[in-house]
């Protein structure tokens, strides 16, 4: 189960931020991100909806992955999950933000030209808790690099790529000031991957 949930919900995560007509969208200045946001009103929900879809299944997948780890890797990769549920809590806040506040600010900005100094506060605190997911979600992914590779199972490459991936968008951030939050879903999709193939060579 652990495989399914962590394949989709990784590819659920990268399809939306594929989204085409979301493209200018992620590194426009904030006037104009919110008239691009209007003009691409239903790809902003679709979008947005498919992020929340692949973070409740990467959470989920995570929460059922401690049992094929082994048991050396078993406490870390508990403590993995638990530090991820506590991320994706945070990000589907600021996500839930997006879907229902967002929208109608844009619409309101192309009418007046001016955003409401009660949106751009609560906009901070969207952007804070994407930030806050950022971290814990780095290391998260680092604290289950380690026990894959003290479990060594499914793979301890693919816990050195989660342990790399990991490091990338928290420090990222932290130089940055931001980070594609896509990324992190890569390494749990890949241990997704992993855990199915070895899964049909079980049955084979």
């Amino acid at each position: 189960m652990a495989g399914w949930l962590l394949v989709i919900g990784s590819m659920s995560f990268i399809v939306g931020a594929l989204n085409p007509a979301l493209g200018p969208v992620w590194s426009a200045p904030p006037g104009a991100q919110l008239r691009l946001i209007d003009d691409a009103a239903l790809a902003w929900t679709i979008t947005n909806v498919l992020f929340v879809v692949g973070t409740i299944f990467t959470a989920v997948g995570l929460w059922f992955l401690p049992e094929r780890v082994g048991d050396r890797g078993l406490p870390i990769a508990r403590a993995a999950s638990v530090l991820y549920l506590v991320a994706a809590t945070l990000w589907i806040a600021s996500l839930a933000f997006r879907l229902a506040v967002t929208p109608d600010a844009a619409a309101a900005f192309v009418v007046t030209g001016s955003m409401d100094p009660a949106y751009v506060l609560m906009e901070r605190w969207a952007h804070g808790l994407f930030g806050a997911f950022t971290y814990l979600a780095g290391a998260s992914l680092v604290a289950l690099g380690v026990a894959l590779i003290v479990g060594r199972r499914p793979s301890r490459a693919t816990g050195s790529f989660a342990i790399l991936i990991g490091l990338a968008i928290a420090l990222g951030y932290a130089i940055a000031g931001d980070m594609p939050p896509f990324v992190a879903y890569i390494p749990t999709g890949l241990i997704g991957i992993v855990l199915l193939r070895q899964r049909a060579n079980a049955a084979a």
